[in-house]
């Protein structure tokens, strides 16, 4: 009997095996040699003795991605009458979930998410009564959510995250699924008022509505979910004020209403949730000061507050002493991540902003009306990463503090009113690969290093519209490293869809979400003089040159050629002479925009793939030029029109840079469907990839456009 069962059992699973592809070696313990070893030794197959029977309770191959591919279609459900755990997740399955999956009468555990199911919840599912967990994200299904996932009664948890469902919630779940603890469903296209008869599931846990239709107010019986840790309501259309009941919600650790349509302030019952680790208001229409009470909030770990209508001060100053300039910030010390970004705050940055926290690595204050200098007290080893202070009424020096931050990866503070020399004293900073300096009243040359091996990691170097004055930083250019490794993946800064830097690129502002990817230098609309180096040629994998509205003279260096990845390159309104290199229009195959105007360039301009889709506006103002595509005809050559490349559409040379293709800004939002898109490694590590955390930093798949 013990045999038969084995057999049947492990017969069905290898009539199986013979329909998936890609197994890669995977399932070679499935096999009719090793058949006796069914319950021993095959690679996710446990079993469960029963008196003196044995039978298969536990399939479990998750985690083989692309190396297990196939179908349901030939499961053999019938064989496995005592089956409970039925776990495919991370795989490439495809097809529909047969309705034959009902005879798995015993199952507590079915999860097949993050794989390529499709079509329709089949019925057969709603028929497995003892289910506690149910996981079907990450799929391709559609349609409705079957009323009779009501039958469901001990389901406690339920994920149907990032689908294609539509219609409404079924009302009989509200009564039903009263077990339920954890209730996933962001990323699909539900609709309608937040569901006020779902406050009656008292024991749920999770709550995850984001990224669909719902619209409307939340309802003030939302209080009835006492128990609610993580309440996630991010990307809808949601509206109003949010309700003082919300506050009643004493184990709330985590909100996130990002991306919605909230108004009104903060309601002050937000106050009293003292176990608050994670708040993201982000992207809403709130408004008013920031009260002083969010300090109170001992545990809170990350806030998002970005792109509001909030105002006022957040920190203040004792009468008659400037210097000792506090703040609601100063009690967070377990903040990792602040974004006060994108709203109307005013006043001085508090003296303790950089060291809030042991903890604090993310700090984004752009986008305001700060005024003042820049806190100068750094800690030395601090886990500083990201600091973006762009786009404020910032004054007087870089505070050299800055020195201390070993871990830096972006310094952001274009758009402000520090005066200062060139920090040298930054090119010590080996993971600082984004640097931003531009519109500020910086001076002097930027001369040579005592740095043997300056900004090893820098991709982005933006110093333009300055008063920089002397000739080009030749040292820097000859030693960028990562700008000269072609194959170079930098490996330090990879951001979710929602962190994005917005870049002029090719004439339009276009979000960038990989620093590694898009290398820019661009030194424009400063006093540079000089000659361009031969050896800028070596910056292989720049891929945006901006070098404009300066004093260089000399030759558009040939070595310009060897910049094979080249989109962008802006030499316009220097005093450069001579001829464009022919090299130039056979090598730079990628080159979208080219602006060389305002120049004393003679000769014919070469033809070539991508320079026949540049317009007279590349070349005007260099009376000399001639040939196509200006209407001046060179004398003794040719001067046939080559055939138009159209230029995909955002790439036409319309209108003059105007000083440059630089920055518009650097905005860094955050999270995913709810707050805080980080950068994965830091505090992954630190902290062991809380739940919170990990659904603030991982994306589960590229973004449908919101709104």
């Amino acid at each position: 009997m013990q045999e038969a069962l084995e057999s049947v059992e492990g017969r069905a699973l290898l009539q199986w095996k013979k329909t998936l592809f890609n197994t890669d070696g995977v399932l070679d313990s499935w096999s009719h040699s090793n058949l006796k070893n069914l319950c021993n030794n095959w690679t996710g197959i446990t079993c469960n003795a029963t008196t003196a029977t044995t039978y298969v309770s536990e399939i479990n191959v998750r985690d083989y991605s692309n190396r297990l591919t196939g179908t349901l279609d030939h499961f053999d459900f019938i064989s496995f009458p005592k089956l409970t755990h039925f776990v495919l997740s991370n795989n490439s399955f495809f097809g529909s979930i047969p309705s034959a999956i009902a005879n798995l009468s015993k199952l507590t555990v079915l999860d097949l998410s993050y794989n390529g199911f499709q079509t329709s919840m089949p019925l057969g599912i709603t028929m497995l009564t003892k289910l506690r967990y149910l996981n079907l994200g990450v799929n391709n299904l559609n349609s409705t959510i079957p009323d009779q996932i009501s039958h469901l009664h001990n389901l406690e948890y339920f994920n149907i995250s990032w689908n294609s469902f539509s219609g409404q919630f079924p009302e009989s779940m509200y009564s039903n699924l009263t077990n339920l603890q954890y209730f996933i469903c962001f990323g699909n296209q539900i609709q309608g008022r937040f569901p006020t008869n779902l406050t009656k599931l008292s024991n749920l846990r999770i709550l995850d509505l984001s990224y669909n239709n719902f619209y409307g107010s939340i309802p003030h019986e939302i209080s009835g979910l006492r128990n609610l840790n993580e309440l996630y309501l991010g990307w809808n259309n949601f509206s109003g004020v949010i309700p003082l009941q919300i506050g009643k919600l004493k184990n709330l650790v985590s909100i996130g209403l990002k991306s919605n349509f909230f108004s009104g302030p903060i309601p002050s019952s937000l106050w009293n949730m003292t176990n608050l680790s994670m708040l993201s208001l982000a992207m809403n229409n709130f408004s008013g000061t920031i009260p002083p009470q969010i300090g109170n909030l001992k545990n809170l770990k990350g806030i998002d507050l970005s792109s509001n209508h909030f105002s006022g001060p957040i920190a203040s100053s004792e009468t008659g002493n400037l210097t000792l300039i506090s703040s609601w910030l100063c009690n967070l010390d377990s903040l990792l991540i602040l974004d006060l970004s994108k709203n109307n705050l005013r006043g001085p940055l508090p003296q303790c902003l950089w060291n809030v926290s042991n903890h604090l690595w993310f700090v984004d204050l752009s986008t305001n009306q700060f005024e003042g200098t820049i806190p100068g007290e750094f800690t030395d080893g601090n886990p500083l990463r990201y600091i973006n202070l762009m786009r404020n009424h910032l004054g007087g020096p870089l505070p050299r503090g800055l020195a201390s931050c070993s871990k830096l990866m972006v310094l952001a503070l274009g758009n402000n009113n520090l005066v200062d020399s060139f920090p040298h004293w930054l090119d010590g900073l080996s993971r600082l690969g984004v640097l931003i300096l531009r519109s500020n009243q910086f001076y002097g040359t930027v001369g040579n290093s005592r740095t043997i091996s300056p900004f090893q990691k820098l991709h982005i170097f933006d110093i333009s519209h300055n008063e920089f004055t002397g000739p080009l930083p030749m040292y820097y250019l000859e030693n960028f490293a990562e700008m000269q490794n072609a194959s170079a993946t930098g490996g330090f800064v990879m951001l979710s869809h929602d962190d994005y830097i917005n870049l002029m690129l090719k004439r339009n502002e276009l979000p960038v979400w990989n620093f590694t990817i898009f290398t820019l230098i661009d030194l424009s609309s400063n006093h540079f003089h000089g000659e361009i180096p031969e050896s800028i040629g070596k910056l292989h994998s720049i891929r945006f040159l901006n070098l404009s509205h300066n004093e260089l003279t000399g030759y558009i260096p040939s070595s310009l050629g060897n910049l094979s990845i080249l989109e962008v390159l802006d030499l316009s309104s220097n005093q450069l002479v001579g001829k464009i290199s022919q090299q130039l229009a056979n090598s730079l195959m990628f080159l979208a925009v080219l602006d060389l105007s305002y120049n004393h360039l003679v000769g014919p301009i070469p033809h070539g793939q991508q320079f026949n889709t540049f317009s007279n506006d590349s070349y005007m103002g260099n009376t000399a030029l001639c040939g196509f595509p200006l209407t001046i005809q060179c004398q003794g050559g040719s001067n046939g029109s080559p055939p138009r490349t159209p230029a995909p559409d955002g790439e036409e040379d319309s209108k003059k840079f105007g000083g440059g293709f630089g920055w518009r800004s650097v905005v860094i939002g955050y999270f995913s469907c709810m707050p805080f898109g980080i950068f994965v490694g830091y505090v992954a590590f630190l902290y062991g990839r809380p739940r919170w955390f990990v659904r603030l930093v991982v994306p589960v798949r590229t973004l449908r456009t919101k709104k």
